[in-house]
């Protein structure tokens, strides 16, 4: 009787095991005409999408959903204009473009409450944020709070190459 409920125990415990806590955020890409926007550089186009992606070398248990996103553009460490919210995976950035320099920043933070693991069943659950593990004892300031994507802006002709 003991053997059964320690084998059941187990199996619970091995389950359970399989958690999200294993692997690190998904990554926050930024797309433009299906093209991913390196962070190393890019013009600022006037729109771009979205996309969560599992992170390197972690499993794909679904997809990720962001039910809202933060938009800033920097210019020397502080916000040019205020923050946009965005509730969809398409970023309008026409007003951005009017005041938009180069070397400029464009930063797109989607926050933990704000992230949604999607089964393939198409069932939706909170995202768990990370959690600190004995290898890595500390966050980093982004991975505290949510996902992140930020790329320098540069003139148009460097930007296309």
């Amino acid at each position: 009787m003991y053997k059964i409920f320690f084998t059941m125990l187990g199996c619970l415990a091995g389950t359970a095991a399989v958690a999200q806590t294993d692997c690190s955020a998904p990554v926050l890409q930024v797309l433009h005409n299906g093209q991913a926007i390196p962070a190393t550089g890019s013009a600022l186009p006037a729109s771009a999408q979205m996309r969560l992606v599992p992170a390197p070398g972690c499993p794909a248990a679904g997809s990720y959903r962001a039910t809202g996103a933060e938009v800033t553009l920097v210019r020397a460490g502080r916000p040019v204009l205020p923050i946009m919210l965005v509730s969809q995976s398409r970023l309008d950035l026409r007003a951005l473009q009017r005041v938009a320099r180069p070397g400029d920043h464009l930063f797109v933070f989607i926050p933990y409450e704000n992230l949604l693991v999607v089964a393939a069943d198409g069932s939706q659950r909170p995202y768990a944020k990370p959690t600190p593990k004995p290898d890595r004892p500390r966050l980093s300031p982004n991975d505290v709070k949510g996902v992140s994507f930020k790329w320098l802006i540069v003139p148009p002709e460097l930007g296309a190459k």
